[in-house]
């Protein structure tokens, strides 16, 4: 039973899913990231909703981190596989053109000092 001399508490404020960008390790909004998981087929691709089922790596929409991605093999072993010509293409083609947008909304979030490395 509430007490009715005491003030009703205001309301938490909801905490947002935090990822960590597979390329940087800087940690974002899981709304900002995208996430590319590996298909059926065994290709990888952009899952733009954030909802295909499988594994799944995330990257920021920083274009030197799409570049550093398909040189290295962080992303292959976040998702556990292979990464085949195919691939390549689509991280060195760069970050989604709406994604793109959000580079300069993170350089802003991270200069608040809100991302850990």
């Amino acid at each position: 039973m509430r007490r009715p001399d005491r003030e009703r508490m205001p309301p938490r404020p909801r905490r947002q899913p935090q990822r960590s960008c597979v390329a940087c390790r800087t940690k974002w909004p899981k709304a900002e990231l995208v996430r590319l998981v590996i298909d059926a087929g065994g290709g990888l691709r952009i899952d733009a909703r954030g909802r295909a089922p499988g594994r799944g790596a995330y990257l920021c929409a920083d274009p030197d981190c799409w570049r550093r991605a398909a040189r290295g093999r962080a992303l292959g072993a976040a998702l556990r596989h292979d990464l085949g010509e195919d691939a390549q293409a689509l991280l060195a083609a760069g970050p989604p053109p709406e994604r793109a947008a959000l580079t300069d909304a993170g350089a802003r979030y991270a200069s608040a000092g809100e991302t850990t490395t």
